[in-house]
């Protein structure tokens, strides 16, 4: 069982777990949000996946214990993401493995209009967390378009 705390009452997360993959299914009015995320019961899933419906995103944060993971993704139609990790107070850029997370950007009917049909921006949590298994964590996402 997840259980997820919103920081905005007009926010929604949907959690769903499908042979061991959690789903959060974000939507959020403005833009702007977070979310306090527990694994109460049950066995640790062996993948989770944010699905974010917003038009760009500046910039998405995963943090637990130590860690906090940063990931943005350009405005500019390359759709290229951009991650930093701080651990233990020391930010450094991140390349791929063991907190990596990939970023994959799609688009209704393939139509590429920068910065406004973007729509479902999906991030799977980074292999090292799956070795650590917090049960708790938190998540914060910011729109460009807010």
């Amino acid at each position: 069982m997840i259980e997820t705390t919103l920081g905005r009452a007009d926010d929604r997360i949907d959690v769903q777990v499908v042979d061991g993959t959690a789903t959060l299914d974000i939507a959020s009015q403005t833009g702007i949000g977070a979310a306090a995320v527990q694994v109460l019961a049950g066995p640790y899933p062996t993948a989770f996946v944010f699905q974010l419906h917003l038009k760009g995103l500046e910039q998405f944060t995963l943090t637990y214990g130590a860690v906090k993971i940063d990931v943005a993704v350009a405005n500019d139609g390359s759709d290229q993401a951009r991650q930093t990790l701080i651990k233990d107070g020391v930010e450094q850029p991140l390349t791929p493995e063991p907190y990596w997370m990939p970023v994959t950007v799609t688009r209704e009917a393939g139509v590429r209009i920068p910065g406004t049909v973007r729509e479902d921006l999906p991030a799977r949590r980074p292999a090292r967390f799956f070795t650590v298994q917090p049960p708790a964590f938190s998540i914060t996402w910011i729109d460009f378009f807010r």
